[in-house]
C-alpha cells in the first residue's frame, strides 16, 4: 500500500512540475520584449487558417477558444521569442490582447499613430 501511494505521488508531483506558468512567462516576455514604433505597428492576418491567441509566448499557453482569421488587422505593440502582443478589435468593438505567433502576420504599412 505504502509502495502505490508513493509512486501516485511521485506521478502526481512530476505532473504539477511539468505545468508551464503561462502567467510568469507572460511577465517576463511583457518587460523584455521589443516594442513596436506606433506609426508603423499594423499586421494583417496570413494563412488559411485561424490564428490562435497565446496568454503568454509559448506553445503551451494557447487559448483555444480566440482566435482571429485570415485577413483580420490587428495592431502590435511587443515582439518576443518569435510571438507578438497585439490588440485586435471584434466587430462589436470590443478588444481582444494576447500573444499571436509572429510567421501568421504580415505588415500591412500602418499604424494606430500619425507618421
Amino acid at each position: 500500500m505504502i509502495k502505490k501511494l508513493l509512486v501516485l505521488t511521485l506521478l502526481f508531483s512530476s505532473h504539477v512540475v511539468a505545468n508551464t506558468d503561462c502567467r510568469a512567462i507572460d511577465e517576463k516576455a511583457q518587460e523584455k520584449a521589443t516594442r513596436f514604433d506606433s506609426t508603423d505597428n499594423g499586421y494583417t492576418v496570413t494563412g488559411k487558417e485561424r490564428s490562435y491567441f497565446y496568454t503568454a509566448p509559448n506553445e503551451d499557453c494557447i487559448k483555444k477558444q480566440v482566435f482571429i482569421i485570415p485577413g483580420d488587422k490587428v495592431n502590435a505593440y511587443l515582439d518576443y521569442n518569435e510571438y507578438y502582443y497585439v490588440m485586435y478589435f471584434k466587430k462589436d468593438g470590443q478588444q481582444v490582447e494576447g500573444w499571436i505567433k509572429q510567421e501568421q502576420l504580415k505588415p500591412n504599412d500602418t499604424g494606430v499613430a500619425p507618421k
